[in-house]
């Protein structure tokens, strides 16, 4: 059983059964990012722009380490460290693809300075605290940029922001909850709950990559 300890620490502190016995540790959640990270891949073949293309293959890199991750636990915490760095590699693809896309025109001077200070709280955060926080600032410098660049987008893009939005609290809100119940909701039915961030994880992801394809004019 997935035992929590006072730091959320991916992949161990998820909230799935682990079984020793097999060569996959959590078949749940590594099948959804699996297909996660096939779905990506597909995208990026048929995209027909380059920066498109880098942005959508470092989603499906991101989506195959959770794959691995899930499927292999490795000792300590390397595992929470890539995930990070892979995180950071796909919030510079996406700036790199809606600068493209949206005419080669740099940000103001007001989101760079935006940017650097979460990256900032960011960076902190992992060095002192690490755990629940940095996912969930992780995921707040993903959404700074979708957000902050919103007057960018095209229409069939930021019709999508909200949506994206409200996934991420979602999101967020399953990892706190899973931080903080899976010991009691796993005593009270062993059921592979860390699956539902994946699944709407791989729904996110889905959404994103349709959105560069059609801005990319595939």
């Amino acid at each position: 059983m997935v035992e929590l300890v006072n730091k959320y620490i991916f992949p161990f502190s998820t909230c799935e059964e682990v079984d020793p016995a097999s060569w996959v540790a959590q078949p749940w959640s590594a099948i959804v990012n699996a297909l996660s990270t096939i779905i990506l891949l597909a995208m990026m073949f048929i995209a027909r722009s380059p920066v498109v293309k880098l942005a959508l293959l470092s989603y499906a890199i991101f989506e195959a380490w959770h794959t691995f991750s899930h499927m292999v636990h490795i000792p300590g915490e390397s595992q929470t460290l890539v995930v990070h760095i892979l995180g950071y590699v796909m919030t510079f693809t996406t700036l790199a693809a809606i600068i493209k896309l949206s005419g080669d025109k740099q940000p103001p001077t007001w989101f760079y300075i935006g940017l650097a200070f979460i990256i900032i709280i960011d960076i902190s955060l992992f060095l002192l605290l690490g755990g629940l926080p940095i996912v969930i600032s992780g995921l707040a410098l993903f959404a700074y940029i979708v957000v902050a660049n919103y007057n960018r987008l095209p229409a069939h893009f930021y019709h999508l922001v909200p949506y994206f939005m409200v996934g991420i609290a979602i999101l967020i809100a399953l990892f706190i909850n899973e931080s903080y119940n899976c010991q009691w909701m796993m005593e009270h039915r062993q059921l592979p709950y860390h699956a539902l961030v994946e699944i709407l994880g791989l729904v996110l992801f889905t959404m994103l990559g349709w959105c560069f394809l059609k801005w990319g004019h595939v």
